[in-house]
């Protein structure tokens, strides 16, 4: 994947989006789960001490935050995770890894890169 604008607004395209999160993309809504290649979603355990915390430290004046991606990033509040199968999803999970059988790529890790 280039670094061209046009890449770059077709990997935007393939970023899952959230109604919750509200914002003109989301509008249109996400595409199907099957589609999106970063899973973003709510956590899985949905501990009750979590859901306390959270509680205690509205209680205690700290603001709510549903969207730590919105307005603001502070505030308390149960955020949202790139899980797929109950593991981590992480960008080379999502992206690089189904892509190493093309011809065009070539990895090569522990390189360093530098500016010219």
């Amino acid at each position: 994947m280039g670094g061209g604008r046009g890449d770059r607004l077709g990997l935007r395209r393939r970023t899952p989006l959230l109604p919750a999160l509200g914002g003109q993309r989301a509008r249109r809504g996400p595409p199907p789960r099957s589609r999106r290649a970063l899973a973003v979603g709510d956590g899985r355990s949905g501990h009750p001490l979590a859901s306390a915390f959270v509680r205690a430290a509205e209680q205690a004046g700290h603001q709510a935050n549903d969207d730590f991606n919105g307005e603001t990033q502070f505030g308390v509040g149960r955020y949202q995770l790139t899980q797929r199968g109950g593991l981590r999803c992480s960008a080379a999970v999502a992206y690089l890894h189904p892509a190493l059988d093309r011809p065009n790529l070539t990895v090569l890790p522990s390189a360093r890169a530098s500016a010219w």
